[in-house]
């Protein structure tokens, strides 16, 4: 009975151990991948990578039907007071577009890799990798990051509607 029990102890203590290491291991990879993930918002915020999400929402906009009846209204400049519209809405999901972009890089390059590329742009021994990989990271983008580009899309075309008093016809 004793031999048993101490059998049972002994895994018991065992299992909690296991636990520990892993809890601990676990920790420890959420930790890198956290710094991992700073470093790479870091390269996208500093080199301006993350510069394109109006472009690409204002590009949405105009094969709207919204934007077609907006744009059919006698007299009104649509398109500045749009892009007024796309930043104050860009501004708002700017934070989540580029931890996606940066999730992206971290794909296909290492975040020591990142920042040889922040530091050293064009002369970085990265930069081909860099260059090679642009297309798969768009694909990621589109991917991961489609139902922001729409968010920002729709809300500063509601902002025009809204501003332009055709909200409720």
């Amino acid at each position: 009975m004793l031999f048993r029990s101490l059998h049972v102890l002994g895994f018991a203590v065992a299992l909690v151990w296991a636990q520990l290491a892993w809890s601990q291991t676990g920790d420890q990879v959420g930790e890198k991948e956290g710094h991992e993930l700073e470093a790479a918002v870091e390269f996208v915020q500093e080199t301006g990578v993350n510069g394109n999400l109006r472009v690409i929402a204002f590009q949405v906009t105009q094969i709207t039907q919204t934007m077609a009846i907006l744009a059919a209204e006698p007299g009104l400049a649509v398109v500045p007071v749009l892009r007024k519209n796309l930043n104050i809405a860009a501004a708002k999901h700017q934070a989540e577009w580029d931890r996606n972009l940066a999730r992206a890089y971290l794909k296909f390059l290492t975040a020591e890799e990142l920042s040889s590329l922040q530091k050293d742009g064009r002369n970085s021994p990265y930069f081909q990798k860099f260059a090679g990989h642009q297309n798969d990271i768009g694909d990621e983008m589109k991917s991961n990051s489609e139902n922001i580009v729409g968010e920002v899309a729709t809300e500063a075309l509601v902002l025009r509607v809204e501003e332009m008093g055709l909200g409720e016809r």
